[in-house]
């Protein structure tokens, strides 16, 4: 979680504009988001709100962003990413999505004209938060395979996962979920350090 007290002005009007339009997606779609509703709740003006994004759609992204640091935020070692149970980082997550109704829509839908270049730049966050981890929290050295090609097996099996879950009708299985999706990436990783 990003602390207000830690970031500079910019970065805390950035902050306020992602945090205005999570309160909005939990009340309507992201088609039905406006910037002029986003600038009004985050008490900021056009000029301000354009000197930090470009679009609607930026802001979103920086919302993925905070969520996909957010999720591996507990994945601070290799013992994490091999331990055998979920961290609670991920958990939390999937906790998220489980009691937002709004995150369960397809993309498809809920991001109209912005949907193809949206999952693409989603797609692209993912992948780099999950290398930017893993470069950080593996031996890349000892790795059987490039960086690049894990990354993407990973982020892929965590994407895959997002959309399975979405239709699990029972969410009380939630837990078990995620640590099954645990045991699928920490595969993976044991794969590539060829300890399989």
């Amino acid at each position: 979680m990003t602390h207000p007290e830690r970031l500079g002005q910019g970065e805390r009007t950035r902050q306020n504009i992602v945090t205005a339009l999570t309160e909005r997606l939990r009340l309507v779609t992201y088609q039905q988001v406006t910037v002029g509703e986003l600038m009004r709740q985050a008490s900021v003006g056009r000029s301000t709100f354009y000197r930090h994004f470009s679009s609607k759609l930026d802001v979103l992204l920086l919302h993925h962003t905070n969520r996909f640091r957010q999720m591996l935020a507990d994945y601070q070692s290799e013992q994490d990413w091999l331990a055998l149970e979920a961290a609670p980082s991920l958990h939390h997550f999937f906790g998220r999505v489980a009691a937002n109704s709004n995150l369960r829509r397809s993309l498809g839908y809920t991001l109209g004209a912005d949907s193809e270049l949206a999952k693409h730049k989603i797609v692209r966050l993912i992948v780099n938060e999950v290398e930017a981890n893993l470069a950080r929290t593996l031996p890349t050295a000892d790795l059987t395979l490039p960086l690049p090609m894990l990354t993407s097996a990973i982020a892929a099996n965590i994407q895959s996962q997002v959309v399975a879950f979405k239709d699990l009708t029972n969410k009380q299985e939630t837990e078990a979920f995620v640590n099954r999706l645990q045991h699928l990436n920490r595969g993976l990783i044991l794969a590539a350090l060829g300890r399989v």
